[in-house]
């Protein structure tokens, strides 16, 4: 009876532990000076190019291995000691509605998760309006000062212009100051073409067509702007004809790759890396409270991505739950050009059921979560099994090699280890 009651105890204290971790504590790196990684390049080129010593390029890149072989196309270093701050964020998701096994079922949960994404909106604009209503008081203050420079606009009309100058030189601070606080990028332009419009890059990439490079767009404020266009008149007898030519200037800045904060991975090595997790432990906050005995299949639409290590290529990434990874195995394959990591979880450490038959998120079409991806590469897979403690993940090139239509077969078909990396 003893040992049973102790027992009792130890398990309702491990409960408390995991109820208490700061799973909602998203990390976001920052550094004066970045450099985006191109083609072929290497650590001491990069070191040397910029007068920084190796081993600090190392240091301030905790996710470049020491003899930097994991370096990918499109990665940001930092050239400046980074800065890393801890932000709170929601635990809560977009959506409660579990999935349904018939078709019919499944478009009216279609509907339900648009609904409750709605709904989810509105308390972010209840948020927003906290912060808002603060800001409210001190519009009150301001609008008390604008009284009573009102009172002296209308006995003085020079002290009004003269306010005017003021203020308008105050803007020019403030921009001046929202320039200073711009990170410096160095980017080498890549000197091959990769794509002339969209269909020539793969996955969820689009084409920049002032560089011509395949790059990610999320925000929609890169691709499909056409380049400035010089117009020239040639006069030949009666005819007039007009050139159009595109021109670009002599330096062009490579596009920097654009990730969603809180659901982008990254995978460096099997000791920093990223997965897509429930937002809360156990998914409780989506599950009024209760331990959600499907969290992760539920956690599809609104999962949010944890790092062993802080990563600058995974912003608003939240810390990996203390104890959760019990082993991990990164692995890489050049010639098909992916890469991937796979192991053993223990549920328990993040509130997870061991009786929770897992689930999948991908970025295939608009992806599960919404935006999902795995930086350095257009496509990704992975799957989260808490009934065998597994999980993987594999970050790939090639669309084939991130089949995201066989989650039924689980890890071991999906993301099968390999015999060695090649």
């Amino acid at each position: 009876m003893r040992i049973a009651a102790l027992s009792f105890f130890a398990a309702a204290l491990a409960a408390v532990a995991v109820e208490a971790a700061p799973n909602n504590l998203a990390m976001t790196v920052s550094c004066s000076t970045q450099y985006i990684v191109q083609a072929n390049d290497k650590c001491y080129k990069i070191a040397h190019a910029y007068n920084i010593a190796a081993s600090n390029l190392l240091k301030w890149n905790p996710q470049v291995n020491s003899a930097c072989t994991n370096l990918y196309i499109g990665e940001r270093l930092c050239l400046s000691a980074p800065n890393t701050v801890k932000s709170l964020v929601a635990t809560k998701g977009s959506t409660t509605t579990k999935k349904t096994s018939t078709k019919k079922a499944s478009t009216s949960t279609k509907k339900s998760s648009t609904t409750t994404k709605k709904a989810s909106t509105t308390t972010k604009k209840s948020s927003t309006s906290t912060k808002k209503s603060s800001t409210t008081t001190k519009k009150a203050s301001t609008s008390t000062k604008k009284v009573s420079t009102s009172t002296k606009k209308s006995s003085t009309s020079t002290k009004k212009s003269s306010t005017s100058t003021k203020k308008s030189s105050t803007t020019t601070k403030k921009t001046s100051t929202t320039a200073t606080k711009t990170s410096t990028i160095h980017v080498i332009v890549p000197t091959t073409a990769q794509c002339a419009s969209d269909v020539d890059c793969p996955g969820v990439y689009c084409c920049n067509l002032f560089n011509k490079q395949c790059v990610l767009d999320p925000n929609n404020n890169i691709c499909g702007i056409q380049p400035t266009t010089k117009v020239a008149t040639v006069v030949s007898g009666k005819t007039t004809t007009t050139k159009v030519a595109a021109t670009t200037a002599k330096t062009v800045v490579a596009a920097v790759p654009s990730y969603v904060p809180g659901v982008t991975v990254a995978l460096n090595s099997k000791s920093s890396f990223c997965l897509l997790l429930p937002p809360s432990a156990g998914n409780k906050a989506n599950n009024g409270n209760k331990q959600d005995v499907e969290a992760v299949s539920d956690s599809e639409d609104y999962a949010v991505s944890f790092c062993t290590v802080a990563d600058i290529n995974a912003p608003k990434a939240r810390a990996m739950p203390a104890g959760f990874i019990t082993s991990a195995n990164y692995q890489t394959n050049s010639t098909a050009g992916f890469i991937q990591v796979t192991g053993s979880i223990n549920p328990a450490a993040y509130g997870l059921s061991a009786n929770d038959q897992g689930g999948q998120y991908d970025n295939h079409g608009s992806g599960k979560p919404a935006h999902s991806a795995c930086a350095g590469f257009p496509y990704y897979v992975q799957m989260v099994e808490p009934n065998i403690n597994g999980f993987c993940i594999r970050c790939c090139t090639n669309y084939q090699d991130c089949n995201a239509s066989r989650s039924e077969y689980g890890c071991h078909r999906v993301v099968p280890p390999l015999t060695k990396s090649v």
